[in-house]
């Protein structure tokens, strides 16, 4: 869909209605594709922390429904607390905080 002008099932990297570049945008979703299948493949391997890593890193992303599942499970069986008083929003933004620490 793109952004600009909401058009749907655009083939090219510009949008025929409205011009606006996609290839970025795309780049970003192949990116995100590519995380979460290689935390899929971490968590059956049971590499739990390159699975938060992969998971945290998609959800950072682009912040979908499959990253926050993925991120779930795998906070989930590496051990950390997933229940907190604002939510469950908030263990993905500790995760993402650790991560960023842990990987710069």
């Amino acid at each position: 869909e793109c952004p600009v002008c909401k058009r749907r099932n655009i083939a090219d990297d510009s949008c025929p209605r409205c011009g606006a570049n996609l290839s970025h945008l795309r780049n970003v979703q192949k990116a995100h594709y590519h995380l979460l299948e290689r935390g899929k493949a971490s968590l059956r391997e049971q590499q739990f922390q390159e699975a938060l890593k992969s998971f945290g890193k998609a959800y950072k992303l682009m912040k979908t429904d499959q990253a926050r599942k993925g991120l779930i499970v795998a906070a989930f069986v590496k051990g950390y607390q997933i229940i907190t008083k604002n939510g469950i929003l908030e263990i993905f933004e500790k995760i993402a905080s650790a991560l960023d620490r842990e990987i710069m």
